[in-house]
């Protein structure tokens, strides 16, 4: 009886290894296709593939993949979610539902970029982004991470807000309505802010 147990578990333990290498495969091809494109170059194409391909991945394998496979899903998450100011919001809604499981176990990782800021951060600052572009006052913008010209000159091109408040991201919610509503109410606080100075 015992050697069936040993052999369930060795059985058990090799499919879960085959799992583990798989999604480290899978990860480190998007990865390199993402390197080998650029940003924003054909973007609507790679970032439904990627986002297609992640939402494959079992949550509770991601806690099993060594740091740099972390790294490396979390600089993936953050792509798909380089949304052009100028966009609606909601344009990324079907994405983040998608997406928001394997989101949940990367939030607080940071995937390397300058602003060091972690996954939640980022996803956050690029979402406030297009919050801010709709407003009636769009000269007031909210940041969750550091940010410094150079980046906001990448996320606003020229049109750089003239006020910037940095907030702190507390976690992403599991539904993007309640996203968008910490949004525009960070956003609106920011805009009482601005009157005040």
């Amino acid at each position: 009886m015992d050697f069936f147990k040993e052999l369930l578990i060795i059985e058990s333990e090799q499919s879960s290894q085959k799992e583990i290498d798989y999604v480290i495969g899978l990860i480190n091809k998007l990865y390199t296709e993402w390197k080998a494109l650029g940003r924003r170059k054909n973007a609507v194409d790679i970032i439904t593939t990627t986002a297609n391909k992640l939402s494959t991945i079992d949550p509770s394998i991601v806690d099993k993949l060594h740091e740099a496979t972390h790294i490396k899903l979390a600089a993936l998450i953050v792509r798909c979610f380089d949304i052009p100011y100028w966009k609606d919001v909601y344009e990324r809604e079907k994405l983040y539902k998608k997406l928001i499981n394997i989101i949940k176990t990367v939030e607080n990782v940071s995937p390397n970029v300058t602003s060091g800021g972690m996954v939640k951060d980022i996803i956050m600052t690029r979402l406030s982004s297009a919050i801010s572009n709709k407003s009636e006052n769009k000269s007031v913008f909210v940041t969750y991470e550091p940010t410094s010209k150079s980046y906001l000159k990448y996320i606003f091109g020229n049109e750089i807000p003239e006020k910037i408040y940095k907030m702190q991201s507390l976690g992403l919610p599991l539904e993007f309505d309640q996203l968008v509503s910490i949004l525009e109410i960070n956003h609106n606080k920011a805009v009482n802010y601005s009157m005040e100075d």
